[in-house]
């Protein structure tokens, strides 16, 4: 019997967690709504997940595919031949010529497709010599080849619209981000918050090289700030474009950090940043770390990009500038202030049991139907 689903993308274990995290998320919907195997596939992976027992419990599996990124469809094609019993491939913010021939083999051997669609990328850090055809990519995917999968998983309110008229509802799903195997790791780690003394620890935690971020105002108003009981973290890529600081001892760089290691500046940190500008690519995404500041105990201050606004009870929302400034700062760091901001409970539209009954839906009616096949 035919009971197993396959996981593609551009996944990293070591830069990328939040779309394995995404991964994982809906290769639990799949287990729970039709007790299928999952399997992800991703780059670099240490296997630090294996006898995980939260992995265990849903069947799902990660799978090491090597470091370079598959740019041939003979290696997915092969993958899926190999792997035997497949019954549907998800495709993971795809480029539109693997999507293409993936589509036709999948059709021939009645494999459905479903596409996860997290991003609308735009062309601003290409190269020059890539802006054209990485234009032409993501309009033919975004205008044409998605709406020929099977289903469609959109992670924003904004996708969603753009894909309702060309796909109809009984073919599409809104999904956010989930915290279940956040909570999880919280819970198996025993996760608990630990003191700083008396400075009040902020963080950014992202690949800022992407330009999604405003990550040079905030490292400029940490740099310029005298007072001593505030402090920025930054962990991640910076990218070429991150502003000279002054090392006053108000930022420090941690780098790149694995799992364990992001896990422990969450026990000392009280906010963390995601300052994002109002473009279309992040309208149209919806940032993973809002949902893991959440599960980790740690207050997000945000702007109102994509449907954060809807969640503004569960942190500090900033007006529609996104301003910074020394005076913000200087009040979130006091320590009455710190009190009034307790956490709250992880919202239920961040649990994978929110999606349960219109996800079977949907890909109950695929695979029943006759149109992939």
């Amino acid at each position: 019997m035919n009971n197993k689903v396959l996981y593609f993308g551009n996944f990293n274990f070591k830069t990328g967690f939040s779309s394995i995290n995404r991964a994982l998320g809906i290769s639990k919907l799949f287990f729970d709504s039709f007790q299928m195997e999952a399997l992800i596939f991703c780059k670099d992976y240490d296997g630090s997940l294996e006898g995980n027992s939260f992995l265990a419990s849903n069947k799902i599996k990660i799978k090491e595919n090597g470091t370079k990124t598959k740019l041939s469809a003979r290696w997915y094609e092969n993958t899926i031949v190999e792997e035997g019993s497949v019954k549907g491939v998800v495709l993971y913010d795809f480029p539109f010529a693997l999507q293409c021939e993936i589509y036709k083999f999948c059709k021939r051997r009645k494999i459905f497709v479903i596409s996860d669609i997290t991003e609308w990328y735009d062309t601003k850090n290409t190269p020059v010599l890539l802006k054209l055809p990485k234009k032409i990519d993501v309009y033919l995917r975004m205008n044409f080849v998605h709406r020929h999968s099977s289903g469609l998983i959109a992670v924003s309110d904004y996708l969603y619209r753009q894909f309702l008229k060309k796909m109809g509802r009984s073919r599409l799903i809104k999904i956010y981000p989930t915290a279940d195997f956040f909570l999880f790791e919280k819970k198996e780690k025993r996760f608990a918050k630990k003191s700083h003394g008396s400075t009040t620890v902020f963080c950014y935690c992202g690949n800022s090289g992407r330009g999604k971020d405003r990550i040079g105002q905030l490292i400029q108003t940490f740099d310029g700030m005298k007072a001593r009981n505030a402090k920025l973290l930054i962990a991640g890529c910076l990218g070429a474009n991150a502003p000279h600081c002054q090392n006053n001892g108000a930022v420090e760089f941690c780098g790149n950090l694995n799992r364990k290691q992001l896990i422990e500046l969450y026990q000392f940190a009280d906010y963390q940043f995601i300052v994002r500008k109002p473009t279309r690519a992040n309208s149209a995404g919806f940032p993973t770390k809002f949902v893991e500041s959440l599960c980790f105990d740690v207050v997000p201050v945000f702007t109102s990009v994509s449907d954060l606004s809807l969640f503004k009870e569960c942190g500090i929302m900033l007006d529609d500038c996104g301003r910074l400034n020394k005076k913000l700062i200087a009040s979130l760091a006091n320590e009455k202030n710190k009190m009034d901001h307790k956490q709250t409970a992880v919202d239920c539209r961040f649990m994978a049991d929110w999606y349960l009954p219109e996800f079977k839906k949907m890909v109950g009616e695929i695979i029943n139907e006759k149109s992939y096949q």
